[in-house]
């Protein structure tokens, strides 16, 4: 499990809250043995061993923000040259590293923030320009199709003025042969004035 960086930097974290928790009763028991004008100086001993817990999770940080800084292009505050530190860093006494001074890691983090919200606000203007782009294309080309479709009458047919398709090779029919009707057709049906014989 502690290939995966997230998980490991999170097992980390875990033990260094539990070997604070441990550091931290041993020192209430220490103080209170120790008589009231030394009580001062315990912290000095223990200092030493809280670094010791903390200072590889403040580098372990301060790299992962130096690196998303670096992958947002923000400009990151120079090291020192000297150990003695400035306004943005401090040297870590355990890791032999810089790390980055609380004011000057909030003040990356916001600039991370707004140049990553920077990036995702060209990101959406080019896929909105993109999606438009492709949906006028789409609207033009069934435009164009549209007009040059296939008449969908069959082969020998014709389109007649009231639009429907029209068999080519019929002869027209007159409005007097479509209304005659042969006499051998007409119904034979007793009419109801004449008696039956």
């Amino acid at each position: 499990m502690r290939k995966i960086q997230t998980v490991a930097d999170w097992l980390d974290l875990h033990d260094a809250k539990r070997e604070d928790q441990k550091l931290k009763a041993r020192y209430e028991a220490d103080v209170k043995q120790r008589p009231a004008d030394e009580r001062g100086y315990v912290w000095s001993e223990y200092s030493a061993e809280y670094a010791l817990i903390w200072e590889p999770t403040y580098v372990r940080r301060t790299n992962k923000v130096v690196a998303r800084a670096h992958k947002y292009g923000v400009r990151v505050p120079p090291k020192p040259t000297d150990s003695s530190g400035n306004d943005n860093w401090e040297w870590s006494l355990v890791g032999s590293d810089w790390i980055l001074t609380n004011s000057a890691q909030e003040r990356l983090n916001q600039e991370i923030k707004d140049e990553a919200r920077q990036n995702e606000d060209e990101f959406r203007k080019r896929v909105t320009l993109v999606v438009s782009l492709a949906a006028f294309i789409l609207a033009l080309v069934s435009l164009i199709m549209k007009g040059k479709q296939p008449d969908p009458c069959p082969k020998n047919y014709y389109r007649n003025e009231q639009g429907e398709c029209v068999f080519a090779l019929l002869k027209k029919s007159t409005p007097q042969q479509s209304t005659t009707v042969a006499p051998s057709v007409l119904p034979t049906k007793p009419s109801p004035t004449k008696p039956k014989p």
